[in-house]
Protein backbone atom coordinates (compact mmCIF):
# COMPACT_ATOMS: atom_id res chain seq x y z
CA UNK A 1 0.00 0.00 0.00
CA UNK A 2 1.42 3.34 -0.64
CA UNK A 3 1.08 6.31 1.70
CA UNK A 4 1.22 10.00 0.65
CA UNK A 5 4.04 11.68 2.26
CA UNK A 6 4.10 15.10 3.40
CA UNK A 7 6.39 17.72 5.03
CA UNK A 8 6.00 21.01 6.21
CA UNK A 9 8.43 23.69 5.34
CA UNK A 10 9.34 23.74 1.79
CA UNK A 11 6.28 21.04 2.25
CA UNK A 12 6.10 18.36 -0.72
CA UNK A 13 3.58 15.22 -1.49
CA UNK A 14 4.45 12.45 -3.60
CA UNK A 15 3.95 8.60 -3.42
CA UNK A 16 6.44 6.62 -1.67
CA UNK A 17 6.34 2.54 -0.16
CA UNK A 18 8.31 4.05 3.04
CA UNK A 19 6.31 5.17 6.39
CA UNK A 20 4.85 8.45 5.99
CA UNK A 21 2.64 10.93 7.97
CA UNK A 22 0.37 13.14 5.97
CA UNK A 23 -2.30 16.28 7.00
CA UNK A 24 -5.31 16.13 6.72
CA UNK A 25 -8.44 18.16 7.53
CA UNK A 26 -9.70 17.12 11.45
CA UNK A 27 -12.98 17.45 13.14
CA UNK A 28 -16.65 16.48 11.72
CA UNK A 29 -17.34 19.88 9.87
CA UNK A 30 -16.06 21.28 6.95
CA UNK A 31 -13.50 23.91 6.87
CA UNK A 32 -13.28 27.24 4.89
CA UNK A 33 -10.07 27.30 2.95
CA UNK A 34 -9.11 31.19 2.36
CA UNK A 35 -7.79 33.41 -0.06
CA UNK A 36 -5.41 35.42 2.80
CA UNK A 37 -4.57 34.15 6.35
CA UNK A 38 -7.51 36.03 8.16
CA UNK A 39 -10.67 34.53 9.45
CA UNK A 40 -12.36 37.16 7.10
CA UNK A 41 -10.83 37.06 4.13
CA UNK A 42 -12.44 35.53 0.65
CA UNK A 43 -13.74 32.10 1.23
CA UNK A 44 -12.71 30.00 -2.13
CA UNK A 45 -14.20 26.57 -0.79
CA UNK A 46 -14.66 23.89 1.80
CA UNK A 47 -12.86 20.93 2.41
CA UNK A 48 -14.79 18.02 4.03
CA UNK A 49 -13.36 16.61 7.15
CA UNK A 50 -10.08 13.81 6.74
CA UNK A 51 -9.59 15.94 3.21
CA UNK A 52 -5.87 15.15 2.48
CA UNK A 53 -4.03 18.34 2.37
CA UNK A 54 -0.50 19.40 1.17
CA UNK A 55 1.01 22.31 3.46
CA UNK A 56 3.25 24.70 2.02
CA UNK A 57 4.08 26.82 4.84
CA UNK A 58 2.93 28.18 8.46
CA UNK A 59 2.20 31.42 9.06
CA UNK A 60 0.95 33.70 12.28
CA UNK A 61 -1.64 36.53 11.87
CA UNK A 62 -2.66 38.18 15.11
CA UNK A 63 -3.49 35.09 17.46
CA UNK A 64 -4.37 32.79 14.68
CA UNK A 65 -2.15 30.42 13.33
CA UNK A 66 -2.54 29.60 9.67
CA UNK A 67 -1.20 26.85 7.23
CA UNK A 68 -0.81 27.95 3.82
CA UNK A 69 -1.78 25.09 1.26
CA UNK A 70 -1.46 23.91 -2.75
CA UNK A 71 -3.62 21.00 -2.49
CA UNK A 72 -6.51 20.02 -3.15
CA UNK A 73 -6.76 23.80 -3.59
CA UNK A 74 -4.63 27.12 -3.16
CA UNK A 75 -4.95 28.80 -0.08
CA UNK A 76 -4.72 29.26 3.58
CA UNK A 77 -6.58 27.09 6.70
CA UNK A 78 -6.46 27.59 10.16
CA UNK A 79 -3.52 25.32 11.77
CA UNK A 80 -6.28 24.42 14.17
CA UNK A 81 -8.53 22.43 11.80
CA UNK A 82 -5.38 20.38 10.69
CA UNK A 83 -4.34 17.18 12.24
CA UNK A 84 -1.55 14.48 10.89
CA UNK A 85 -2.29 11.23 10.21
CA UNK A 86 0.57 8.59 10.62
CA UNK A 87 -1.10 5.25 10.40
CA UNK A 88 -4.56 3.41 11.40
CA UNK A 89 -3.36 1.13 14.73
CA UNK A 90 -0.72 2.01 17.14
CA UNK A 91 1.67 -0.55 15.37
CA UNK A 92 1.60 1.08 12.42
CA UNK A 93 2.04 4.64 14.03
CA UNK A 94 4.85 3.40 15.89
CA UNK A 95 6.24 1.77 12.46
CA UNK A 96 6.33 5.08 10.72
CA UNK A 97 7.93 7.67 13.55
CA UNK A 98 10.49 4.67 13.83
CA UNK A 99 11.23 5.39 9.83
CA UNK A 100 11.22 8.59 10.55
CA UNK A 101 13.06 9.05 13.57
CA UNK A 102 16.07 7.00 11.18
CA UNK A 103 15.95 9.18 8.59
CA UNK A 104 15.98 12.26 10.67
CA UNK A 105 19.43 10.80 12.40
CA UNK A 106 20.37 10.48 8.39
CA UNK A 107 19.71 14.33 8.09
CA UNK A 108 16.30 14.11 6.47
CA UNK A 109 14.56 17.09 7.38
CA UNK A 110 11.42 16.09 5.76
CA UNK A 111 11.06 13.52 8.26
CA UNK A 112 12.02 15.71 11.38
CA UNK A 113 9.40 17.82 9.66
CA UNK A 114 6.77 15.23 9.84
CA UNK A 115 7.55 13.87 13.15
CA UNK A 116 7.83 17.62 14.26
CA UNK A 117 4.52 18.33 13.21
CA UNK A 118 2.93 15.13 14.78
CA UNK A 119 4.12 15.88 17.68
CA UNK A 120 2.37 19.02 17.72
CA UNK A 121 -1.12 17.82 16.15
CA UNK A 122 -1.60 13.98 16.19
CA UNK A 123 0.55 12.09 18.52
CA UNK A 124 -1.32 10.80 21.75
CA UNK A 125 -0.32 9.01 24.98
CA UNK A 126 2.27 6.27 23.85
CA UNK A 127 2.65 7.80 20.76
CA UNK A 128 3.71 11.16 22.10
CA UNK A 129 6.51 9.53 23.97
CA UNK A 130 7.50 7.48 21.34
CA UNK A 131 7.42 10.64 19.02
CA UNK A 132 9.48 12.66 21.18
CA UNK A 133 12.00 10.10 21.97
CA UNK A 134 12.44 9.99 18.27
CA UNK A 135 13.12 13.49 17.88
CA UNK A 136 14.68 13.29 20.99
CA UNK A 137 17.30 10.66 18.76
CA UNK A 138 17.26 13.14 15.70
CA UNK A 139 18.36 15.80 18.21
CA UNK A 140 21.86 13.97 19.36
CA UNK A 141 22.50 13.01 16.43
CA UNK A 142 21.58 15.81 13.87
CA UNK A 143 20.41 18.76 16.56
CA UNK A 144 21.12 21.36 12.93
CA UNK A 145 18.51 19.26 10.80
CA UNK A 146 16.20 20.08 14.11
CA UNK A 147 16.72 23.56 14.16
CA UNK A 148 16.36 24.35 10.90
CA UNK A 149 12.56 22.97 10.86
CA UNK A 150 12.00 24.96 13.89
CA UNK A 151 13.27 27.83 12.36
CA UNK A 152 10.76 27.34 10.07
CA UNK A 153 7.62 27.18 12.00
CA UNK A 154 5.31 29.38 13.62
CA UNK A 155 6.05 30.10 17.53
CA UNK A 156 3.04 27.70 18.50
CA UNK A 157 4.92 24.34 17.37
CA UNK A 158 8.24 25.88 17.88
CA UNK A 159 7.34 26.08 21.93
CA UNK A 160 5.46 23.03 22.14
CA UNK A 161 8.16 21.24 21.22
CA UNK A 162 10.96 22.72 22.16
CA UNK A 163 9.44 22.47 25.84
CA UNK A 164 9.08 18.37 25.47
CA UNK A 165 12.67 18.28 24.02
CA UNK A 166 13.82 20.06 27.08
CA UNK A 167 12.50 17.51 29.49
CA UNK A 168 14.88 15.17 28.76
CA UNK A 169 18.79 15.76 29.77
CA UNK A 170 20.37 14.67 26.74
CA UNK A 171 18.28 16.09 24.57
CA UNK A 172 18.36 19.82 26.31
CA UNK A 173 22.08 19.35 26.62
CA UNK A 174 22.70 18.69 23.01
CA UNK A 175 20.08 21.37 21.89
CA UNK A 176 22.20 23.89 23.92
CA UNK A 177 24.98 23.08 22.73
CA UNK A 178 23.92 23.19 18.76
CA UNK A 179 22.02 25.93 19.97
CA UNK A 180 25.18 27.97 20.62
CA UNK A 181 26.22 27.95 17.24
CA UNK A 182 23.38 30.31 16.25
CA UNK A 183 22.68 33.89 16.70
CA UNK A 184 21.11 34.91 19.40
CA UNK A 185 17.83 36.39 17.07
CA UNK A 186 17.41 33.01 15.80
CA UNK A 187 13.80 31.83 16.31
CA UNK A 188 14.60 28.72 17.67
CA UNK A 189 17.13 30.14 19.97
CA UNK A 190 15.02 32.91 21.13
CA UNK A 191 12.29 30.37 22.02
CA UNK A 192 14.87 27.95 23.44
CA UNK A 193 15.82 30.61 25.86
CA UNK A 194 12.22 31.47 26.71
CA UNK A 195 11.07 28.26 28.23
CA UNK A 196 11.80 28.26 31.35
Amino acid sequence: MKAIAIALVGLTIGFASSAECLLQISGRSSVALRSVPDSNGTVLTQLAPKTIVRGIKTQSQGKENWLQINQPAIGWLPLKAITTFCGETSTDQTANVNSLKMRGMAGDTKAVEQLVYFLYKGAKDELKTTTIEALEAIVVANGVAVVNVLDNQVEAIRRDVLKDLKKSAKAKEKMTETLAQYRPDTPTVKTWQSIK
